[in-house]
């Protein structure tokens, strides 16, 4: 398993909201690909999976606001290498 974080959002943003889910819980993603928006004040930015695997739980729903650090979602790493 590995968490989805809230990445830095820049020098003087701390926080965000969760703006849309691209992704839904039982999806296979692959590293790279874009899982959830965040919204700030001066710029909206995708977070994207760091490992290839299939997204479970998510933890911070449309709405929220997260801060920098804070899990958004888990990934399962160990169904990635199931077809």
């Amino acid at each position: 398993m590995a968490d989805i974080l809230v990445p830095d959002l820049g020098e003087t943003t701390r926080q965000a909201t969760v703006g849309a889910w691209l992704k839904r819980t039982g999806d296979r993603v692959q590293a790279g690909e874009p899982v959830v928006e965040l919204e700030t004040e001066k710029v909206n930015l995708e977070v994207v999976a760091e490992s290839d695997g299939v997204l479970g739980t998510i933890h911070r729903q449309t709405g929220d606001t997260v801060t920098v650090g804070d899990i958004l979602a888990t990934l399962d790493l160990a169904d990635s290498r199931q077809s």
